[in-house]
């Protein structure tokens, strides 16, 4: 079937994750820079995951705090549209809201430095994503 890839979208970065063949254990795996044209940023994450077969994306979308959607959260549904369309792949969503603040949290509170928490929020957070998403599968 196909890795699942977790993705946690936004606009200057995007943090991916992907499953083990088994579809249990989320892991970190690389963060793309956004482009300005979403087909341009899409084609990087298909260049990304070329060498293993992808059943599925789940996409975080950032719902306000009552669950309604907010404007991140529909450019995240636009983004996860265009992406079905130009590879042909399944899109799931799932809730995440404050999941760049709990993985942030969680660096701070292990001692790391600021520098290193930028650098690995995004994948951290795609991969919090994922595993949510596995754990409920």
């Amino acid at each position: 079937m196909g890795r699942i890839i977790g993705i946690d979208f936004g606009m200057a970065r995007i943090g991916l994750s992907r499953s083990d063949e088994s579809k249990i254990l989320a892991s970190p795996f690389a963060t793309i820079k956004a482009q300005k044209k979403s087909e341009d940023t899409i084609a990087l994450i298909l260049a990304e995951i070329k060498d293993f077969t992808c059943s599925l994306f789940v996409i975080g979308l950032p719902l306000q705090l009552s669950g309604n959607d907010s404007p991140m959260s529909e450019m995240a549904k636009a983004f996860g549209e265009k992406l079905k369309e130009l590879s042909g792949i399944e899109i799931a969503y799932l809730d995440e809201r404050l999941t760049s603040k709990q993985v942030e949290r969680s660096m701070i509170d292990s001692g790391v430095n600021r520098k290193k928490r930028a650098k690995n929020v995004d994948t951290l957070s795609a991969t919090l994503i994922l595993q949510s998403y596995l754990d409920m599968h």
